[in-house]
């Protein structure tokens, strides 16, 4: 139930965050405010069950012994954030240009 402001206040506090969750976005939050980001693998799950590209795994570390590779590829995760938020702003200015254009608040042909 905490706001993300207080959450980074708790991660920039500790060293470690372990996480039981395989799917939640605390870990990468952690990760990104410095905390050594771990989460505890589920049995029979490989690392690329868990998450297929290294675009999603940067800097979060399935299992212990895979911490290293986490703390080398948090700059992979944080370039794919940025271009994820990218790809929503172009989205987004995409969906007001055409429905202005629809709804004839723009001109069809500036489009």
């Amino acid at each position: 139930g905490l706001k993300l402001k207080e959450m980074a206040n708790i991660f920039n506090k500790v060293e470690y965050c372990y996480s039981y969750d395989m799917r939640t976005m605390l870990s990468v939050y952690a990760s990104l405010c410095g905390c050594k980001s771990i989460v505890v693998p589920e049995e029979g799950v490989s690392i690329e069950e868990w998450q297929p590209t290294e675009e999603l795994r940067g800097g979060v570390a399935y299992g212990d012994q895979d911490l290293d590779r986490a703390l080398a590829t948090l700059e992979k995760r944080v370039a794919y954030i940025k271009k994820i938020e990218q790809q929503g702003i172009e989205s987004v200015n995409n969906f007001v240009i055409k429905t202005q254009a629809f709804f004839g608040m723009i001109s069809r042909d500036s489009v």
